[in-house]
């Protein structure tokens, strides 16, 4: 007999059961970190439940299984540091690293190995609902209670003891939520009537109980019509549901146990912790409330139920106590919070090298440089450093200096600060040959009041002279009109003869204001001027001449004098225009550059083609009123941007000129010099200008110059200690990238945030501003002295 070997079957051919995979994350708060959504984290779990036709499946002849998930939170909290973990399934894990950073917007999430316990090592409570599921907790989005309440178990935990609470959350599907809110109704309406909905009634509750129920029968047989008042009287008065009971109808519910675990040198300390903690959760009684439990048995956290633990019906909004995260009043209580100070955005590439350093930067453990964008249609891009008093302001504006210094571009700085103890700093770290120091408290530094910068050369047509001495003389104009601190402009006729004057100097190169104001006051010296012009100028200058001609005082006819002749101006058509410029010229440094020859000015386009380093020095000492300081600082910004615009127009091989950076300091001083950077932000990053403000916060500019600054794409940064309303007028763009005032107001000192221009629009992030630059020649005190 021949018997036939059995073949065996490969069960997982036919049936496979597919279990979840778990990830452990940590979760680090930042000070900034809101709780007010996050009942959105417990939305989130429940759509991972899974209906009975996702579970049983035929796929392919083959019988699959999927298990159920479910997500767990847990606080492990130590004398010497408190820590926050999720349990998630790693099929979406990408999800919740999403929902905790909408949520938590500043959170760090760092995948580890596991949680930092066995839990069956330590003691162990569970937490359940006292009453009914249908009662709620205390629920008010806006407060920290619980988690407040959790920490203060610090105050009696000692070293080498641990505590934690673990939340397990469980999906719950929309057949069970609405079955919930079938049984919510008759149980509300008997918790109204009085009726005891505790889950374990003890002896006096079945007393109360049985009362009722006599009161009841005794009702009944003598047909009382006042039933209800009698049982008020005995009972009491009928019950109200709070608001957080009331809105539990509406809101998902997502399970939850809860499980309270401590570890010391005894069992008896563990079992106090464990119940002090649990007595933390009285925070949040409301209707209902949590009692406790000892849990005698081992248990499995990865269950997706875990044996031996109640479940509570939460509502998300309960949820929303338990899944919390301290912010800044925790972390300033609890010094043993692991967190981190500011949220970390990595570098973006374009920033991680270039010119102009900003500081260093951790993200992840790793320290990076950041820098301006030097991309070549960027970097030319206006920048505003905002700072409070000692901040650091002038300690991070020396860095970018020295480094604008050493990759060889121009760099100008008019400085009118105290001393100048700023431009100190830069000549002493200036190459002596790279270097123009215009110290206006120097004779010999002293430029004249003209516009050098346009030449008029011999090949030139009259109509392109014409053109120069217009130009020349719109900018003088704009001097001339703030020589009188009364914001009051030039009256028409004035205008009309200092214009005329001016456009017939003009004609001439290394003409000044001296000179228009000799063609003005001295008949000869105006038609000596007159004179001197072209034909075809004459014609271009009619009406110029014409006014001029108005001057002419003419002599009397007499037998001795029988042909009228012009003897002298009359003083009466002119005397506004001399009474400003005498006011004008009580400053010394101011007369002295009205009378100075401007030959000797600096060549202020060449200086900026090679890339000169350009000190312009106005000592506080040497000016007695604030309009004389923002006459000169508007005169040396028309020089620099006419010089700008030149460098500009000229035919060249690359695309812009060779870079000049602007570094100007608190310009609110110098309101009218802030009118031309008003009109200018937008354009001067295509002519190779770069300016570099320093400001305490941006209400030192006008509505119109912030205006324009914000227009020209502008990069900013936020040093610590700078006022809340420089972050506020920014607060959209920052809140793109994740950040609020939270952030700005827990920066440690010489840590900045910073709003720059990348590739590809602003990328916001926090960096610890470069070290102090010591410089040998300068002493300590001159240093300290910057602001």
């Amino acid at each position: 007999m021949v018997f036939k070997k059995n073949k065996s079957i490969k069960l997982s051919k036919y049936f496979e059961i597919k279990r979840a995979e778990y990830t452990t994350v940590q979760l680090i708060p930042t000070k900034s970190n809101k709780n007010n959504t996050t009942s959105n984290i417990a939305l989130l779990i429940n759509k991972m439940f899974l209906n009975l036709s996702d579970i049983v499946r035929l796929e392919n002849k083959k019988l699959v299984i999927t298990a159920n998930m479910k997500a767990s939170y847990y606080i492990h909290i130590t004398k010497e540091e408190t820590q926050f973990f999720f349990i998630v399934p790693t099929i979406h894990l990408n999800t919740f690293k999403t929902k905790f950073a909408a949520t938590w917007r500043n959170v760090e999430i760092k995948e580890v190995d596991g949680l930092p316990i066995d839990i069956n090592e330590y003691s162990k409570y569970q937490l359940r609902y006292k009453y009914n599921d249908i009662l709620s907790l205390d629920v008010d989005k806006r407060s920290n209670d619980l988690l407040n309440a959790n920490m203060s178990i610090l105050e009696v935990l000692e070293s080498k003891e641990s505590v934690g609470i673990l939340y397990n959350f469980i999906p719950t599907g929309e057949r069970a939520i609405n079955y919930f809110r079938v049984l919510y109704k008759d149980m509300i309406q008997r918790y109204k009537n009085g009726e005891n909905l505790k889950k374990n009634k003890n002896v006096w509750d079945l007393f109360i109980m049985a009362v009722k129920f006599v009161l009841g029968v005794v009702d009944d047989l003598l047909g009382s019509l006042n039933k209800e008042v009698t049982q008020k009287r005995v009972m009491g008065i009928k019950k109200k549901i709070s608001n957080s009971t009331e809105r539990k109808y509406d809101k998902d519910i997502c399970k939850t146990q809860i499980i309270v675990v401590a570890k010391s040198y005894n069992k008896e300390k563990e079992k106090n912790l464990c119940r002090n903690m649990c007595s933390t959760f009285k925070s949040i009684s409301d209707d209902n409330e949590l009692n406790y439990k000892k849990i005698k048995k081992d248990i499995n956290i990865k269950q997706v139920q875990i044996n031996n633990v109640a479940i509570n019906n939460t509502s998300i909004d309960e949820c929303n106590n338990f899944l919390a995260l301290p912010g800044a009043e925790l972390i300033n209580q609890y010094k043993n919070i692991k967190h981190n100070n500011t949220k970390e955005n990595p570098v973006p590439e374009e920033l991680t090298t270039g010119i102009c350093n900003l500081g260093s930067i951790k993200y992840k453990d790793k320290n990076d440089q950041v820098y301006l964008n030097n991309d070549e249609e960027l970097k030319s891009l206006p920048h505003a450093i905002l700072g409070g008093s000692r901040s650091g302001k002038s300690i991070l504006s020396i860095n970018i200096c020295k480094n604008i210094i050493d990759a060889g571009e121009g760099l100008i700085v008019p400085d009118f600060i105290k001393n100048c103890e700023f431009t100190d700093i830069i000549k002493a770290i200036t190459p002596k040959h790279r270097l123009i120091d215009v110290d206006l408290s120097i004779y010999s530094c002293i430029q004249a009041l003209a516009y050098n910068e346009l030449m008029i050369t011999k090949d030139m047509k009259p109509y392109e002279i014409n053109k120069i001495t217009r130009r020349k003389t719109s900018m003088m104009l704009e001097l001339v009109n703030i020589m009188n601190n009364d914001e009051k402009q030039l009256p028409p006729k004035m205008r009309k003869y200092l214009g005329a004057a001016a456009r017939v100097a003009f004609c001439f190169n290394n003409s000044s204001m001296r000179d228009v104001m000799r063609i003005l006051q001295v008949h000869e010296a105006r038609y000596t001027f007159i004179n001197k012009l072209s034909n075809d100028l004459k014609v271009l200058l009619e009406d110029s001449i014409i006014s001029l001609n108005e001057l002419d005082e003419w002599s009397k006819v007499t037998k001795d004098n029988p042909v009228s002749e012009v003897v002298g101006t009359k003083e009466n058509k002119i005397e506004g225009i001399i009474d400003r410029i005498d006011f004008f010229r009580e400053n010394d440094v101011i007369d002295a550059m009205f009378s100075k020859d401007p030959s000797q000015n600096i060549d202020l386009i060449k200086a900026m083609d090679e890339g000169k380093i350009i000190i312009i020095r106005m000592r506080d000492k040497d000016f007695d009123d604030k309009t004389s300081k923002d006459v000169l600082t508007t005169f040396f910004m028309q020089k620099i941007w006419l010089a700008t615009k030149i460098r500009g127009s000229r035919e060249n091989k690359s695309k812009y000129p060779a870079r000049v950076t602007l570094l100007i300091d608190e310009v609110f001083q110098v309101p009218t010099a802030q009118k031309i950077l008003t009109d200018t932000f937008l354009q001067s990053a295509k002519f190779g200008l770069k300016y570099m403000l320093t400001l305490h916060n941006l209400d030192g500019l006008s509505k119109e110059a912030l205006a324009s600054l914000k227009g020209a794409n502008t990069s900013y940064t936020l040093i610590s200690g700078v006022d809340k309303k420089a972050f506020e007028e920014l607060e959209k763009e920052f809140e793109v990238h994740g950040y609020s005032l939270d952030d700005l107001l827990n920066l440690k000192r010489f840590d900045a945030l910073h709003l720059l221009k990348g590739n590809d629009g602003y990328k916001a992030l926090i960096t610890h501003l470069p070290p102090e630059l010591k410089v040998e020649s300068i002493t300590e005190s001159k240093i300290q002295n910057i602001a």
